[in-house]
C-alpha cells in the first residue's frame, strides 16, 4: 500500500509540473496575441493612410494630365 502512495504522490507530482509549464505556456502564448493584435491593428491604419495619400496622389495625377 505504502508503493502504492509513493507512486501516486510521484504521478501527482508530475502532473501538477505539467499544467504549471502549460499555464505558463498558455499565458505567454496569450500575451503574444495580444501583441499581434496590436501590430496588426496598427498596420491597418497605417494602410489606411497610405491608402488615402495614394488616392489623393491619382487625383492629382489625373489633374495634372486633364483627365
Amino acid at each position: 500500500m505504502d508503493e502504492t502512495n509513493e507512486t501516486n504522490e510521484i504521478f501527482a507530482s508530475d502532473a501538477m509540473q505539467i499544467i504549471k509549464v502549460y499555464m505558463q505556456q498558455k499565458a505567454a502564448l496569450q500575451a503574444r496575441v495580444l501583441e499581434l493584435e496590436k501590430e496588426n491593428e496598427n498596420l491597418k491604419h497605417e494602410l489606411q493612410v497610405l491608402a488615402e495619400k495614394h488616392d489623393k496622389n491619382v487625383i492629382k495625377l489625373d489633374q495634372k494630365e486633364g483627365k
